[in-house]
């Protein structure tokens, strides 16, 4: 299978009439041809309506990936080990990846400052779980972020849970998310040693090893010819994961808070 390009970055060129038939071909296509989860080009257009729900507590680095136009890999990339500490933390204040903390804060909304989110990189935050009539809609929401009356930098919620924030002067998006408590990674551990995406146990398996399954279940089930290193997990892979009627009356109820 090849790998599957929803757009380039001059795609807005292209007239709205073949826009929306290109759309409705690749549906039908990734429909037919993938597994539990698919994905759809966001909309990310400037009309779109801003849903009330915003980040809010705590979102911790997962990975980082080179903007679309970057050639050649960059260096922090091959070096993220001091990029695996970095948070955010939306409360009062708002504590930034990089240490600033604002006692004042906002985000502005703002679609410019939207990632590229049909950047094959990126296809991994587009996610949808096809076989769920309860799967949450992607709000690909961009944000300019103020301190203190400035703007210290911008980020793309995608569900509520996953952020992208660029970083480098835009050379690489890192991925951000809420944390998963223990009992939600050990149904979702079961699950993908069930689907034969991992073949050790809950009880045993390591959060690295648990990342790679992750990673494995999003890049087979969703169609794509590309392998994640460390995919987020998303409010529709969670969903997607999760058997249990406790869990996922739980995880809904976390959705709402």
């Amino acid at each position: 299978m090849n790998l599957i390009r929803f757009a380039e970055p001059n795609s807005n060129k292209m007239r709205s009439g073949s826009t929306h038939l290109t759309r409705l071909i690749l549906a039908v296509y990734l429909f037919t041809n993938s597994g539990m989860l698919f994905a759809l080009p966001p909309n990310t257009g400037t009309d779109q309506d801003y849903a009330e729900i915003k980040p809010s507590g705590i979102f911790t680095w997962v990975d980082a990936r080179r903007a679309s136009y970057v050639a050649a890999p960059i260096t922090p990339i091959s070096d993220s080990s001091h990029l695996e500490e970095k948070s955010i933390i939306f409360g009062k204040r708002l504590t930034w990846h990089d240490g600033t903390i604002c006692s004042s804060w906002e985000l502005r909304p703002n679609q410019i400052y939207c990632a590229f989110l049909e950047d094959p990189l990126l296809g991994d935050t587009q996610l949808h779980n096809q076989s769920s009539n309860s799967h949450a809609p992607l709000l690909n929401q961009g944000y300019e972020v103020i301190c203190e009356g400035v703007s210290i930098g911008s980020l793309t919620d995608i569900d509520g849970r996953t952020l992208i924030v660029p970083m480098y002067n835009s050379t690489i998006n890192s991925l951000f998310e809420k944390p998963v408590t223990k009992s939600i990674i050990l149904e979702m551990a079961r699950v993908l040693q069930q689907r034969n995406f991992t073949p050790l146990p809950p009880e045993t398996i390591t959060q690295q090893q648990f990342r790679e399954a992750i990673s494995a279940y999003v890049s087979h089930s969703s169609g794509f010819n590309l392998k994640f290193y460390r995919s987020p997990i998303t409010w529709n892979v969670m969903d997607s994961l999760i058997e249990r009627p406790e869990l996922r009356k739980q995880i809904w109820l976390d959705r709402l808070e």
